[in-house]
C-alpha cells in the first residue's frame, strides 16, 4: 500500500496507509499499475467494470493521473 499526497506545490508518496480519510482510494494489481504508469495505458470504464481497477472516486483518480502526467 502507498499513500499519495497531491498539492499545488508537490506530490509526495509514503508507504502504507498514512491517512484515515483519503479523497480517492485506488485498488489494482502491480501489473495493471505498471501498464498505466510505464506503458501509458489510460484506464477506462471497461477496466472498472472488469475489476482491473477499483476506486471510490474515479474522477479524482483521473485528476491524480493527469497531475502526474499520466492522464
Amino acid at each position: 500500500k502507498k499513500t499519495v499526497f497531491l498539492s499545488p506545490e508537490a506530490i509526495r508518496v509514503e508507504d502504507g496507509k498514512a491517512t484515515e480519510q483519503a479523497d480517492c482510494v485506488c485498488k489494482t494489481s502491480a501489473e495493471f499499475l505498471n501498464k498505466v504508469w510505464n506503458e501509458g495505458y489510460k484506464p477506462g470504464v471497461k477496466d472498472f467494470l472488469a475489476g482491473a481497477i477499483k476506486s471510490n472516486n474515479p474522477a479524482a483518480l483521473q485528476l491524480l493521473l493527469a497531475a502526474c502526467g499520466r492522464g
